[in-house]
């Protein structure tokens, strides 16, 4: 079973991109989410969760081109968990990750145009004539 998680919040950083020795992509980045809280008609600033997120393939590179520090985002997808042992302490260690299906800018915060690295006719080419 998978458990999904949408959220909102700001690039902790620049995205980070990795290649694999078998030449594959990965993004990696941490979004900071600030709970924000209405008491006696003032808004206040709550605690900060902060998400691991990586992504894979066209969307780490959109990501790599698209998203700098500071930027709102809206993240979709699984959430995962990495173990390992430590090299020092050599104990057990975990850490929650989130792997996107879905990255966007939020447009509560931005405005944006989309770019598509194809023309139309490449997308939906004209039917042949008869």
């Amino acid at each position: 079973m998978r458990t999904t998680v949408t959220f909102e919040g700001r690039l902790a950083a620049d995205p980070e991109l990795t290649i694999t020795p078998g030449g594959k992509n990965i993004v990696e980045f941490t979004v900071a989410v600030n709970e924000r809280r209405q008491i006696d008609g003032q808004w206040q600033d709550g605690d900060t969760t902060w998400h691991r997120v990586k992504a894979f393939r066209k969307l780490g590179e959109n990501i790599i081109e698209s998203l700098t520090q500071g930027d709102l985002v809206i993240v979709h997808g699984t959430i995962t968990t990495d173990t390992w042992t430590d090299k020092e302490t050599q104990q057990k260690r975990s850490a929650q990750k989130i792997i996107a299906d879905l990255v966007g800018p939020s447009l509560r915060a931005h405005t944006t145009t989309i770019t598509t690295p194809h023309t139309p006719a490449e997308i939906h080419p004209a039917p042949a004539s008869i």
